[in-house]
């Protein structure tokens, strides 16, 4: 257990324990949900704080009575957790991050389909080059790179880039890869080959009702959930490419086992380090912003809100898988594990 000082937590709860004569932290998890307990005991009496994620939290005496923590009071119970002590000696920078960060890494995985769906009737090549261009532009088997943790919130695009790119910005005047008419709404495939004409206007929009707003409304969501809760948020975009880049990667032509993408706005220099280190050790040949560059941020942050970091973890997809017949090689099984370690060195 770890010693604090009653009256600090009776001063936070603003509510006294006069009925505790110690009080601790542990933590503990399930697969429903994350959360850390503070206990308070004298013999069956006490209190337990239940920290739920992100953002609800809540204390409930052992007779029955509840206490609502304030929002106010949050910053004051993180700053008491830097003053907890175990055994006479400070609690550790991990355990605090553990404290404090719970399920603030928000997984964003917006290739990773080849789903088309049957009201996609406006392309005009034939379905079998329609679904050979789906799998040569899908980040395939991103989904399954990085297992469910308790700390990291996932959203995973339901369809298909060539469909719908939830990656793109709405306008194209703002997107260098409209250029080459693969926008929000493909036109051309990656040969070149032309794939459809623009959506009219109606069509567009229900579009993005269906399939590109509810992706980004969900992602904005849990960012604002994470800041809410944890004061930060931290976005991790996971792609891979093909060994030759698309025509869009215009930052440059290099061909790494690893590309990092990000702004200087929303750049964490720690984790870019650590995963600079991580692909080090791996053995992993890593370039930053090349061939591709920057990291999706929603827009309501975008460039505005310092505490939202973002990173893009593009992976070469040589490393895991056969660009020929599409299917994982061995690679894929060591690169998942090194990929589920640095996930635990983040977070």
């Amino acid at each position: 257990m770890f010693d604090l000082s009653i009256e600090d937590i009776g001063e936070l709860m603003k509510t006294p324990l006069k009925d505790c004569n110690a009080i601790g932290i542990c933590s503990c998890s399930t697969s429903l949900e994350g959360y850390y307990k503070i206990l308070a005991t004298r013999g069956i009496k006490g209190v337990c704080v239940r920290i739920f994620a992100p953002v609800h939290v809540t204390a409930t005496t052992f007779d029955g009575r509840e206490i609502v923590i304030p929002d106010s009071q949050w910053d004051t119970l993180c700053k008491q957790m830097r003053s907890f002590k175990h055994n006479g000696k400070s609690l550790t920078q991990k355990k605090i991050d553990e404290v404090l960060y719970k399920n603030f890494v928000i997984l964003n995985i917006p290739h990773a389909s080849t789903f088309i769906p049957d009201e996609a009737r406006d392309f005009i090549v034939p379905p079998d080059i329609l679904r050979n261009e789906a799998l040569q532009l899908a980040d395939l088997y991103t989904d399954e790179l990085i297992e469910d943790k308790d700390f990291i919130t996932r959203h995973v695009a339901p369809v298909s880039r060539v469909f719908v790119d939830t990656e793109r910005f709405l306008d194209d005047t703002k997107e260098q890869a409209a250029r080459y008419g693969m926008g929000v709404f493909y036109t051309n495939g990656i040969s070149g080959i032309k794939l459809r004409d623009l959506p009219s206007v109606e069509q567009r929009e229900a579009l993005l009702q269906k399939y590109y707003y509810p992706h980004h409304n969900a992602l904005n969501k849990s960012v604002n959930g994470a800041l809410s809760a944890n004061g930060r948020a931290m976005i991790i975009d996971l792609h891979s490419y093909n060994n030759t880049p698309e025509p869009f990667a215009l930052q440059g032509h290099l061909k790494p086992d690893i590309c990092l993408g990000f702004d200087d706005f929303h750049c964490d220099l720690r984790v870019l380090e650590t995963i600079v280190n991580w692909a080090f050790e791996c053995g992993y040949r890593c370039a930053l912003n090349n061939p591709y560059a920057g990291a999706i941020v929603p827009l309501e942050h975008h460039r505005k809100t310092a505490a939202v970091k973002a990173v893009m973890l593009a992976i070469n997809k040589s490393l895991y898988m056969d660009e020929i017949t599409l299917q994982k090689h061995d690679g894929f099984y060591r690169l998942k594990k090194n990929l589920n370690i640095l996930m635990d060195h983040l977070c």
